[in-house]
């Protein structure tokens, strides 16, 4: 959490924390304007932030020996200060007598304080780990793509390098620039939304690439909008990756298609063969989400 967002919640309680003192006071001592209000939360205050930034830090690392200790030596402090507040607060400030000290009104501040705080602590606790979670969680789908793509590219390239020996000499400049301007793409379009037609117009160049050497993929259309945006080159991965992990002899065949959602899957039948492998042998979370329907495996892109 940005130290903006803390300081600005920890205003508003404090604030919310004089209202309440001053709106109880008036009715309880029938006052208009009561100045322990704000006195009081600065005895509170010292207590309040140890306890956060301190105490509660020490238990969340497991260092329990320091919490414990310093725990008992806080409360024994807020007793004895807080305590002592209660004896001389209406004599500061209204110069009333002197009263007996109030432990009932100690105590509740005491676990009230420590709740609260702990409270305020814990929360931005979880807020840090889910934020660094979700940051990993990203780093990890981004070097699982780039290790796709560079495999990817790769076998591709070595593939149609191979094939060069076969082609005619005339048709090898088209086919360098068709290889140019697929790997252009895919190199330079990293992260960035795309219409469908877009991403669709170079998945027909993977096609052609990919069958340069024999015939090992064929794509199928079902119902689609081409206008919805994709993550670019997430379509040729999903193909790509669903080419390696099948390993068959036989021509794959693969549909792309969008749903009522807009969302758009890539899905195959599944062989009897690799099954288990194509369903659990990736991390299919870097490209989408991956399900089983029947005797198809659908990847529905991100």
């Amino acid at each position: 959490m940005k130290a903006k967002y803390i300081v600005l919640y920890h205003a508003i309680y404090w604030i919310y924390r004089v209202i309440n003192t001053l709106v109880y006071n008036h009715f309880l001592y029938q006052e208009d304007w009561y100045r322990g209000a704000y006195v009081v939360q600065l005895v509170l205050m010292p207590f309040f932030y140890v306890n956060y930034a301190v105490l509660i830090p020490s238990l969340i690392e497991k260092k329990y020996t320091k919490f414990f200790t310093f725990t008992l030596v806080w409360a024994i402090l807020f007793v004895v200060v807080y305590a002592n507040w209660t004896i001389y607060q209406l004599h500061l400030l209204y110069g009333e007598a002197l009263r007996l000290p109030d432990y009932t009104e100690t105590a509740n501040n005491l676990i009230y304080i420590w709740l609260i705080s702990a409270c305020f602590c814990l929360f931005e606790y979880w807020i840090a780990t889910f934020t660094k979670n979700q940051s990993l969680a990203l780093d990890k789908k981004k070097h699982l793509l780039q290790a796709e793509e560079n495999k990817m590219l790769n076998q591709l390239l070595s593939d149609y390098l191979d094939a060069l020996d076969h082609k005619k000499p005339d048709t090898i400049p088209d086919g360098i620039m068709k290889v140019s301007d697929f790997f252009k793409y895919v190199l330079y379009s990293r992260a960035k939304k795309v219409v469908l037609g877009t991403e669709l117009e170079h998945v027909l160049l993977l096609q052609e690439l990919s069958n340069t050497q024999q015939a090992k993929v064929r794509i199928h259309y079902g119902e689609l909008d081409d206008q919805v945006f994709v993550r670019s080159c997430s379509v040729i991965y999903a193909i790509s990756r669903l080419l390696a992990l099948s390993e068959t002899t036989r021509v794959l065949e693969i549909t792309i298609e969008t749903d009522k959602q807009k969302e758009v899957l890539v899905w195959i039948r599944l062989p009897v063969e690799n099954r288990e492998r194509i369903i659990e042998g990736s991390d299919w979370t870097a490209i989408g989400k991956a399900k089983v329907a029947v005797d198809r495996f659908i990847i529905v892109l991100d």
